[in-house]
């Protein structure tokens, strides 16, 4: 029987960023967090946070957390209805939108 990556309910994106994280763990389990973070090509304070995040959070640790800064001022379907203007009508005399 074939297994997929479908029960996980992961996109592309977020199967690879849960594959590396994994490592980083099980290589962390092993070796000292400079060897994981060289392999990885990330930072030893990266590897440092993935162990901690699953020490303390086990699997719900594996999410991104919220970030910090302001909230987004506009929302998904203003970004849409602006993507949409911009690629299908041109501005009042001009050939063209620019940035």
């Amino acid at each position: 029987m074939k297994r997929s990556n479908q029960r996980l309910g992961l996109d592309a994106e977020k199967r690879r960023k849960l594959w590396h994280f994994a490592q980083g763990l099980f290589l962390s389990a092993q070796k000292v967090f400079t060897e994981v973070a060289e392999k990885l090509q990330a930072s030893n304070q990266t590897v440092g946070k993935w162990r901690s995040r699953f020490v303390q959070f086990r699997l719900e640790g594996l999410q991104d957390l919220p970030r910090s800064g302001a909230p987004r001022s506009v929302d998904d379907k203003k970004v849409e209805e602006i993507i949409t203007k911009t690629l299908k009508s041109k501005p009042k005399d001009a050939t063209h939108w620019s940035t």
